[in-house]
């Protein structure tokens, strides 16, 4: 991104930005992304837009007991499929 941001060139219309993104697209994906995740952490924008922010949630909330057991377990769990079963 510094290297995208230390171009000196004319930005005057979307054509323009068109040009200097073509010549670092990696650093203009880098600013893109930067200046879209900022745009959305702006109070006003969120309020403006009706944007309500993400909010913490129980991720537990519908899982069954087994779900959760699985979870627990983490990568402890190994799945092998065996020939002529039903789920097959």
């Amino acid at each position: 991104m510094r290297r995208f941001l230390a171009i000196q060139a004319p930005v005057e219309n979307l054509n323009d930005v068109k040009i200097v993104a073509s010549t670092d697209p990696e650093g203009f994906k880098a600013m893109a992304t930067v200046l879209a995740n900022a745009y959305f952490m702006c109070e006003t924008v969120c309020e403006e837009i009706g944007y309500p922010g993400q909010e913490a949630r129980d991720s537990f909330i519908g899982l069954t007991e087994i779900d959760i057991a699985l979870i627990d377990r983490g990568n402890s769990v190994v799945v092998t499929w065996r020939r002529g079963t039903p789920d097959n």
